[in-house]
């Protein structure tokens, strides 16, 4: 990462105030999610993959009742 490179992360940052209320300073932390992200795409990929072959057989199971209910 020292590269420059942009990389996902989740952070987190909360204030902290004074009993008044007044805010003194600000506390966070990040977590490097590279790896989360990258297997999330492999998990999706074929989810998708069977998505599209689910719409292309619906279309084809469509097509073939209009055509034996018209025929």
């Amino acid at each position: 990462m020292s590269s420059g490179d942009l990389s996902p992360v989740w952070q987190t940052i909360t204030a902290a105030r004074e009993a008044d209320g007044e805010i003194t300073h600000y506390a966070g932390f990040s977590v490097d999610i590279t790896v989360q992200k990258q297997a999330e795409k492999v998990l999706l990929k074929p989810h998708s993959r069977l998505e599209n072959q689910m719409a292309s057989t619906l279309k084809k199971f469509e097509k073939s009742y209009v055509a034996l209910s018209h025929g």
